[in-house]
């Protein structure tokens, strides 16, 4: 019998229940979310090298991560 992994032993350990799979990740919906999540950073990217400032680079990083939740979210 394998050994648990140490996420398993903390999972049991605060009684925690396994995370259900239902495959979202691997549906075809979820492969076109992420190219676009994907294309938004590196647009996000480029606007940052391109305006060069410190504030602007970090709310647009900030911006960027809310918007890569709320697209990859199943709804």
């Amino acid at each position: 019998m394998r050994k648990p992994t140490l996420l398993q032993r903390i999972r049991r350990f605060y009684g925690i229940d396994e995370p259900d799979r239902d495959g979202w990740a691997d549906s075809a919906e979820y492969r076109r979310r992420l190219r676009w999540v994907q294309f938004g950073w590196v647009v996000a990217g480029l606007v940052i090298l391109a305006l060069g400032h410190n504030a602007a680079a970090i709310g647009i990083g900030l911006f960027m991560t809310f918007l890569s939740f709320a697209v990859l979210e199943k709804s």
